[in-house]
């Protein structure tokens, strides 16, 4: 009973004994975490690469609806992709017509009010449901879906010009004042010369070489807002006086900006003007 040699021998082995459970748990415990934390990297990195497919297909959509002209024939059963599988980020994109009643849904002015509306009449562009897949290198997957309408930042009105105020012009050919470009007449028919939205303005052209002596004019105030962040967009008139100057193509009608006072003469174009004070 009194022999107790050997006894620090047992107690030490089974120190060693106990550190080596603790050691070995701590080591599963690490390496679990370590796997969440990679884990969770992974899911990370896939849906940040889902939602860069998301980013590329919203600037590239106008251009693939043209390129297969699915904005003004849009199909059914039409659906595009676009991918980047190669190199970071991976993405692979699916694109679809939104559809109702049997029928591609589209959103834009239906009754010319430059409101936009859903509709099924195929006005303005379709709707799409565009679903994007992102992936890593070490695995995993992650799936985002969005429902995607296009609207133009700025609708371009059924007017030459829209002010605000006051707007004073001389020299100016028919063209700017509504009647469309040479040998296009037609294009511009029905439409006002000046949309303004106070009865006091004062509206003083002269120099109209258009078919008309009196110029159409709407009291209807063109309704989108001056959104300061589009407006901001626009390419900003540097002068506050032009001549002999064109601005804008029939095939692209320009949208320009004006921070004061503007006075053009002598000048031609399709523009459209965004201003923050008065046209002169």
């Amino acid at each position: 009973m009194n022999n107790q040699k050997g006894s620090m021998l047992v107690v030490v082995i089974m120190l060693l004994a106990l550190l080596s459970i603790m050691g070995v748990a701590s080591i599963r415990t690490s390496n679990t975490e370590l796997e969440i934390a990679t884990n969770n990297l992974i899911r990370k990195r896939c849906f940040f690469n889902a939602e860069s497919g998301i980013t590329s297909t919203l600037r590239l959509l106008p251009s693939i609806l043209d390129d297969e002209d699915q904005i003004e024939n849009a199909t059914l059963d039409w659906q595009g992709s676009i991918s980047n599988v190669n190199s970071p980020p991976f993405f692979d994109v699916s694109i679809m017509h939104e559809m109702q009643d049997g029928k591609v849904l589209f959103y834009g002015d239906t009754n010319e009010d430059y409101l936009l509306e859903y509709n099924t009449d195929g006005i303005g562009y379709p709707v799409e449901i565009v679903e994007s897949h992102g992936t890593d290198y070490r695995g995993g997957k992650a799936v985002v879906n969005v429902g995607v309408r296009y609207e133009e930042a700025f609708p371009m009105p059924k007017a030459a010009l829209w002010v605000g105020d006051d707007v004073y012009a001389n020299g100016v050919s028919g063209s700017v004042l509504g009647e469309g470009p040479p040998g296009e007449e037609d294009k511009c028919e029905e439409a006002y010369d000046i949309l303004h939205n106070s009865p006091l303005s004062v509206i003083d052209y002269t120099g109209d070489t258009g078919p008309s002596e009196k110029i159409d004019q709407d009291l209807s105030l063109y309704p989108y807002p001056l959104i300061s962040n589009y407006f901001s967009r626009s390419p900003l008139l540097s002068e506050s006086q032009y001549s002999n100057e064109t601005f804008g193509s029939p095939e692209n009608p320009g949208v320009f900006r004006a921070e004061g006072d503007l006075e053009i003469r002598a000048s031609d174009g399709y523009v459209f003007f965004w201003l923050k004070e008065i046209l002169r």
